[in-house]
C-alpha cells in the first residue's frame, strides 16, 4: 500500500497520468475522505451554533475613545455623533 500512496501524491495532472486502477482508487478514496470530513464537521458546527445561542448578550459601547490631535488628551465622543443614518459623516467634513 505505501508504494501506491507515493504514486498518487502530487497534482491532479499527475493523477490523470496514473494507470486506470490506481486513478480510480485514488479518486474514490478522495471522495470518501471528503464525505467523512463533512459528515463529522456538520454535527460539530450544529452543536457550536446551538451552544452559541446560550451565550449571554453583551451590549456594545455607545462611546468611542479617541485622542485629540491638538492636545494629545483622550476624549470621548458618542457613536451617534460620528455616524447617523442618512447624514454625511462628520469625519469626512474636516
Amino acid at each position: 500500500m505505501p508504494e501506491i500512496a507515493r504514486e498518487i501524491v502530487g497534482s491532479p495532472v499527475q493523477l490523470k497520468l496514473l494507470p486506470s486502477a490506481i486513478h480510480t482508487a485514488a479518486t474514490v478514496a478522495y471522495v470518501h475522505t471528503i464525505d467523512t470530513v463533512f459528515l463529522i464537521a456538520t454535527p460539530v458546527v450544529a452543536l457550536a451554533f446551538v451552544l452559541s445561542l446560550a451565550l449571554p448578550e453583551i451590549r456594545l459601547r455607545k462611546t468611542v475613545h479617541t485622542v485629540e490631535a491638538d492636545h494629545g488628551a483622550p476624549s470621548t465622543s458618542t457613536v451617534e455623533a460620528i455616524a447617523r443614518p442618512g447624514e454625511p459623516s462628520p469625519i469626512f467634513n474636516r
